[in-house]
């Protein structure tokens, strides 16, 4: 008995591995991020501080045409497309002619009174990421005072720079400066484009103006059907001439008041603005949208003077910037199943024609002598070739998986062992037994 109970025990082992090899488990796999848009491409910028210097020369010319030196300091920049085809760069300087020449710049604009610092920035310093490669961080931290950051994944692309302080003498000066963008996709059909800019401490023109910090922030998303926008820059702590100001669309007015500038400010706020040769606005944000693509640039604060005739200093502050677009994935309905359509019966032939078409000759029919004359049928009109539906092929499983591959082969040799023996006892005879029958002697 205990043979065969072991033997039973390894039989049963044996069958429900195998059944378990033969239903491997089904494992649900989350849809790809981004396969349900057909195509998509964002991008990102965040400048903090935007500089133009037009020095009548002494700056020379930017490739584009551009007079003067400028930059913007920091600045971040990430795209993303379908591919995936993605780039991260943020820089302490970028780009520009002001990018190549910042020390000297500001050499050449503020005279002797320069930190030798400032040399440092004679070359571009940046960290740039692309698609495609191992998707880790890259760093630059080498400038004292600065740091930037770029990473780019499949699904995401970020950039970020930070700089404690910077000056373009001449221009002004600038306290913590931050810049960061992301573009990324979200999930199947949903993606983001970000911007945030900040700068704090901002002194210009020789202290004319000092701002206490301005902050700029832009988000776009798409699922490429819809899209949205979000956006705003907002400012803190203005003062012109050392008399607290708001500025806005309708233009300067001292706290407190609400009459323009140019109306009932004081004089000192008015003489500071006149002597300085300064044009201060603030744009307007831009917003456009059309389905799946959408454009958003939040305001930014512009200063414009002439220290001197043939000088100019522009002045940029926030001014984030995002783009989407996108399209759905396209998508095929074939309807229902096409029928196949019935055959068309062409016009009865009289007795002893065959039904095919006539090639010119009289045809014979029986013996009867030659048979009448007869125009040929007319063919039976062909019906158009109706394309069936193509039938939809199942995926087949990659390859076994490993634990269905380990459960046969447990199975099959639980089962062997169960049965070793099996046929050995089927052929073997039970002893005989006697029987009794009624009226045996």
């Amino acid at each position: 008995m205990r043979t065969v109970s072991q033997r039973a025990v390894l039989i049963t082992a044996g069958v429900a591995c195998l059944l378990g090899a033969a239903v491997p488990p089904v494992v649900a796999q989350e849809a790809e991020k981004g396969s349900g848009l057909g195509s998509f491409s964002l991008s990102a910028n965040a400048p903090a501080v935007q500089v133009q210097i037009d020095d009548g020369g002494r700056c020379g010319r930017s490739v584009a045409g551009t007079a003067g030196c400028e930059g913007v300091v920091p600045e971040s920049v990430s795209t993303l497309a379908k591919g995936p085809i993605g780039f991260a760069l943020s820089s302490v300087v970028w780009p520009g002619t002001l990018a190549g020449n910042l020390g000297s710049t500001i050499i050449l604009a503020g005279g002797s009174d320069v930190p030798p610092e400032a040399n440092q920035l004679n070359s571009p310093i940046r960290a740039e990421a692309r698609t495609g490669g191992d998707g880790e961080p890259v760093v630059y931290d080498d400038v004292p005072g600065a740091t930037m950051r770029a990473r780019a994944l499949d699904d995401e692309v970020t950039a970020a720079a930070e700089v404690a302080q910077s000056a373009a003498l001449g221009a002004g000066t600038f306290g913590n400066s931050r810049s960061s963008t992301r573009t990324a996709v979200t999930g199947v059909a949903s993606a983001v484009a970000e911007a945030t800019s900040s700068v704090s401490d901002i002194s210009i023109a020789g202290g004319v103006v000092t701002i206490g910090s301005v902050r700029s922030t832009a988000t776009a998303t798409t699922d490429g059907t819809t899209a949205t926008v979000t956006g705003s820059t907002v400012t803190t702590g203005i003062e012109i001439a050392g008399v607290p100001v708001e500025i806005t669309d309708e233009g300067i007015t001292v706290q407190g008041t609400s009459a323009p500038l140019n109306k009932t400010l004081s004089d000192t706020v008015n003489a500071a603005v006149e002597q300085a040769g300064m044009t201060i606005a603030l744009s307007q944000p831009v917003e456009t949208r059309d389905r799946g693509n959408a454009d958003y640039r939040a305001g930014s604060l512009v200063f414009v003077w002439q220290p001197q005739p043939d000088q100019q200093f522009t002045v940029v502050l926030g001014g984030a910037a995002v783009s989407v677009a996108a399209e759905p994935e396209l998508t095929f309905d074939l309807g229902e199943d096409l029928a196949v359509a019935p055959p068309v019966d062409g016009p009865a032939l009289p007795s002893g024609i065959s039904g095919v078409p006539s090639t010119g000759e009289i045809p014979v029919a029986g013996d009867s002598g030659a048979a009448p004359d007869v125009a040929a049928p007319a063919a039976a009109p062909v019906a158009a070739p109706v394309t069936a539906p193509v039938a939809q092929r199942l995926p087949l499983p990659d390859g076994i998986p490993p634990v269905s591959l380990v459960l046969g082969l447990v199975g099959a040799g639980l089962l062997a062992a169960g049965l070793r023996r099996l046929p050995d006892r089927l052929l073997q005879q039970a002893p005989a037994t006697s029987c009794v029958l009624e009226g045996a002697p």
